[in-house]
This record gives structure tokens, sequence and C-alpha cells, in this order.
């Protein structure tokens, strides 16, 4: 499970494919947070992204490297 979170606009997202869609299509030209809870423990992750508007996920600190949305599929623990 993803919560996406910017300011009072709260969404919820089961995958790392809808997370991406999601982003990229109802987030553009926002600044957000993610939180994710990590192997192996369990600990929750949060990261801070931008979204340009033309959807293209980076991360909204650092050198705004684009989001790898593989490595997060890789680090996720799905809770249902």
């Amino acid at each position: 499970m993803f919560l996406i979170k910017s300011f009072s606009d709260d969404h919820r997202v089961n995958s790392v494919d809808k997370l991406e869609e999601t982003l990229s299509q109802e987030y553009k030209e926002r600044h957000i947070s993610v939180a994710y809870f990590t192997k192996p423990h369990g600990l929750q992750h949060i990261i801070y992204v931008s979204v340009d508007a033309f959807g293209n996920v980076t991360h909204s600190y650092g050198q705004g490297k684009p989001v790898d949305f593989s490595a997060i599929r890789d680090e996720v623990v799905i809770r249902r």
C-alpha cells in the first residue's frame, strides 16, 4: 500500500504500477510525498517527489533524478 500525501489530498494506491500512473496523471505540476513500507522489517519509507507538466516523476531533493519505480517494486512490502 502506498500513501500519496499532498496537503489535505491524501490518496492510497495498492501497486507500484498504479502509483506511477496516479502520480504522472493526477499530480502534474505538484510536489508530494509518498509513504510505503519496506522489506525486510516493514519500516516506513517516505520519498519526496515532483511531477512536471508532462507527468515526469523526479525526486524533489538532491539532483532531481527520475524516480526508479522498479527499485520501489523490489523493496516494498505489499500489505493486504
